[in-house]
Parts: structure tokens; C-alpha cells; sequence
């Protein structure tokens, strides 16, 4: 009787126990998802207030050339893409250095890490293609998205250009997205953290066009940056995939669309590359990154839940849902 009576009694109380972790360890979740959210509507709210005020001092001054504009954009991004998500770690109470992973990568599996991201990013821009082909079939409406067309003459402004489109999103962006929203996700399973991380980055470009591209290329440079432990392959990854589009604009400026064919016959390889790539490192890994998480209390379901569902992820998500619908009109 005394027997089962105990049993009874550790029974409930490792019951109870575990109720008291997972509700604990829930609002830890929770909280992290919410200062994400707020990290990324400070973000929205420099964008926009630093784009007017910016605008503002180039009129004052009267920088009018496409030089200037880009220099301009440079500054934007270095500015903007940074110092917002900066609140993410102060509201987590987390240090800076703790979510930017710099962990030295071998040199083959770094080129492995970067062959599977261009492959996996070209793939995305033909997924991205035909999901525009068929929305705009249905809808009637074609998607809009920034345009790269004033491409400056001078050494000064191509420089300026090049930094802009390949450097400043390169260092900006992965710091914010693959840095520190990323690296602050991850205490609660890779994978949850990869995908979140993937789709803010995504619908922050802001229109329909980029955004199934810019998703599966955050696929693959969350998951270069997980497997590395290192920010250093998606960078490098990053600048290059933006430095090639870059080059093209240059080049078609000088010899038209002949450029073009070259162009898209190097994605194909890299595709095909990259994909190879890819299921080489998922065969290899696919275990450990499984078992990334499973030490939590609660299942990846509701984790993921947590982390987007709290007030400040859902003003922010539905900011971004709002700017990506208004790019339609």
C-alpha cells in the first residue's frame, strides 16, 4: 500500500513538475518571439522615418547625380539594416557577441556551404518566376519590385552601386537576419529558427516579386549559418549572388541583352550544384539538426507558435504583409 501510495505521489509530482517547465520555459519562448517582433518594428520605423529624413538632406544639398543616390543607399543600409535590431538583444537581455556566431569553417566545406546557397538561391529566383507567372495568370496584376536600372557611368558611382547592392546588404542584412535574429531563435531549435528568420527576411523586401526568392535564400544561408556556426559562408554567399546581378547590369549597360545568355546557363550549373550540394550536407547532418531542439519542453509546434504569436510579431508581420500587398497596386 505504502508502495503504491509513493508511486502515485512521484508520479504526480513529476507531472506537475513538468507542467511547471514547459509553462516556464513557454514564457521564455514568448518573450524571445516578442522582442524579435519589436526588433523588427523598430527596424520598419527607421526605415521609413531615416528614407524621408535622408531624402530631405539630398535635396537640401542638392546631390542629384546617380552617384550621390546610391552613396545615399549605401548609408541607408549600413544605418538601417543595423543599429534597429541592435533592440533585440537589449530587450532579451542577451550579449551581442553570444548571437553572432564567427567560428572558423574549412575551407572545403565552406566552398561546399557556399555552392549549396547560390544553387539554392538560382532555384528560388525560378521558383519566384513562376509563382509570379501564375499570380499574375489569375489575379490580372503583375508584381512590381525595385528596379536596378540607374546604373551610374563614373568609377565614383559604380563603386557606390556595387557597395550597395552587394557589400551593404551582404554585411547588414546577415548581421540583422542571420546574426542576431537567427542566433537569438536558435536557443529553441534550429529549425524554428532558420524558418522564422527566412520568412521576416522574405516579406522585409517588400514586394511580391522578391519575396519567394528572398525566403528560399534565407533557407539556405540560415541553414550554411547553423551547420558552420559561422556568419562568414552566408556573407560571402550573400555579396556574391547580389555582386553577380550587379555585374549584370553593369555588363548589359555596355553589350545588351547578349549577356543574358551566359548569365543564365552559370545559374543553371549552379543550380544543379547546388542542389547536389544541398543533399549531401541534409544526408550528412539531417540527424544532428533533428535533434537540435529536442531537449526543449515543448514540441517544435508549439515553440513555433510562441515565437510568432505575441503582440509584437503580429503588428510587425502584419506591417510587412500590408507593404508587400500595397507593392500590388
Amino acid at each position: 500500500m505504502n508502495y503504491n501510495h509513493n508511486f502515485n505521489y512521484n508520479y504526480y509530482n513529476n507531472q506537475a513538475m513538468n507542467i511547471f517547465q514547459k509553462n516556464y520555459e513557454g514564457g521564455k519562448i514568448f518573450w524571445r518571439g516578442n522582442a524579435t517582433g519589436a526588433a523588427m518594428l523598430f527596424f520598419l520605423g527607421g526605415f521609413y522615418a531615416f528614407g524621408i529624413i535622408g531624402m530631405i538632406i539630398m535635396r537640401l544639398i542638392g546631390a542629384s547625380t546617380p552617384g550621390d543616390f546610391w552613396m545615399f543607399q549605401f548609408l541607408f543600409m549600413m544605418f538601417v539594416m543595423t543599429l534597429p535590431f541592435l533592440l533585440g538583444p537589449l530587450i532579451m537581455r542577451e550579449k551581442l557577441i553570444n548571437l553572432l556566431p564567427f567560428n572558423k569553417v574549412p575551407l572545403i566545406f565552406f566552398i561546399i556551404l557556399v555552392v549549396m546557397q547560390l544553387g539554392v538561391g538560382y532555384a528560388g529566383s525560378f521558383v519566384s518566376v513562376f509563382f509570379n507567372f501564375i499570380f499574375e495568370s489569375v489575379t490580372g496584376v503583375e508584381p512590381s519590385a525595385p528596379g536596378f536600372s540607374n546604373i551610374p557611368g563614373g568609377l565614383y558611382g559604380r563603386i557606390f552601386y556595387i557597395l550597395t547592392i552587394a557589400a551593404a546588404p551582404a554585411l547588414a542584412e546577415e548581421f540583422a537576419f542571420r546574426g542576431i535574429i537567427l542566433g537569438a531563435l536558435r536557443k529553441y531549435g534550429n529549425m524554428n529558427a532558420i524558418v522564422i528568420s527566412s520568412l521576416l527576411f522574405g516579406l522585409m523586401h517588400g514586394n511580391m516579386r522578391q519575396i519567394p526568392f528572398t525566403f528560399i535564400f534565407g533557407l539556405a544561408m540560415g541553414l550554411a549559418t547553423v551547420l558552420s556556426n559561422s556568419l562568414w559562408p552566408a556573407i560571402v554567399a550573400h555579396f556574391l549572388n547580389n555582386f553577380f546581378v550587379g555585374m549584370l547590369g553593369i555588363a548589359s549597360d555596355e553589350f545588351g541583352n547578349m549577356v543574358m545568355v551566359p548569365y543564365v546557363l552559370f545559374m543553371l550549373m549552379m543550380i544543379v550544384a547546388g542542389i547536389s550540394a544541398l543533399i549531401y550536407l541534409m544526408i550528412k547532418y539531417w540527424s544532428w539538426l533533428k535533434y537540435q531542439g529536442a531537449l526543449c519542453y515543448n514540441h517544435w509546434g508549439k515553440r513555433f507558435a510562441l515565437l510568432m504569436v505575441n503582440p509584437c510579431m503580429l503588428i510587425a508581420m502584419i506591417v510587412l504583409l500590408t507593404q508587400a500587398a500595397l507593392s500590388l497596386l
